[in-house]
């Protein structure tokens, strides 16, 4: 993804086989080339996603107590980035 890009952790909902699957991805950005256009900073990015994810069915009822959570390393140190959780989110249409 190239050494200026950075992620932001999302929530990502998608169907397979007929069932809403809750899990996350990450928005990368090229953060050189946010300067110029943000737009293409994003478009230029792969958005990675996770392997796993659940059945919607299975956290319907604690969904909003998922905690969305990143770290950046910053001057050889891990430090938290963005901590939230899926109650901030838009809820699936179901």
């Amino acid at each position: 993804m190239g050494p200026h890009s950075s992620g932001e952790v999302e929530a990502l909902v998608f169907q397979a086989e007929g069932q809403l699957c809750p899990s996350i991805a990450s928005d990368h950005t090229d953060r050189k080339l946010e300067a110029h256009s943000v737009a293409l900073s994003k478009q230029v990015c792969a958005k990675p996603a996770a392997t796993d994810a659940w059945l919607y069915a299975d956290v319907a009822d604690h969904i909003d107590a998922l905690v969305l959570r990143s770290w950046i390393v910053e001057d050889g140190e891990r430090k938290p980035y963005q901590d939230g959780s899926m109650a901030r989110c838009a809820p699936p249409k179901t």
